[in-house]
């Protein structure tokens, strides 16, 4: 009998553990403009299509008042922690005035919302 593997919070397995299915884990480090107001949040994630999706219903209290969002910028990390200090590098104040540089000369991303979450993600 073959032992139940935990899931993460998205609904997938933890990487290594989907039976004999090896997959490696992606994280994003991604910006979210608001559609109405001069608002930006900066995240990080393992899945931007269920991200954006909680972010446009309003399950993220801190800018729940600011939906609805576009996708606008995203970089794609190995592992959580690269994420994670990516995130912060971004928030600092100094910082911030790069990623309004780099947002001015970026495009809206749109997501293939046809294809499964781990295969929705398009290429850079």
């Amino acid at each position: 009998m073959r032992a139940k593997c935990a899931r993460s919070s998205t609904g997938y397995p933890p990487a290594g553990q989907a039976g004999n299915t090896r997959f490696v884990m992606v994280y994003f480090v991604y910006v979210n403009k608001s559609r109405g107001f001069d608002y930006t949040y900066v995240g990080h994630t393992n899945d931007l299509k269920h991200r954006k999706k909680d972010h446009n219903k309003g399950k993220t209290r801190s800018n729940k008042a600011f939906k609805p969002f576009d996708l606008t910028y995203f970089e794609r990390f190995k592992s959580s922690k690269e994420a994670i200090k990516r995130e912060k590098y971004f928030k600092t104040g100094s910082r911030r005035e790069l990623l309004k540089e780099i947002l001015s000369n970026a495009p809206v991303v749109q997501l293939d919302t046809r294809l499964p979450a781990r295969q929705g993600i398009p290429d850079l």
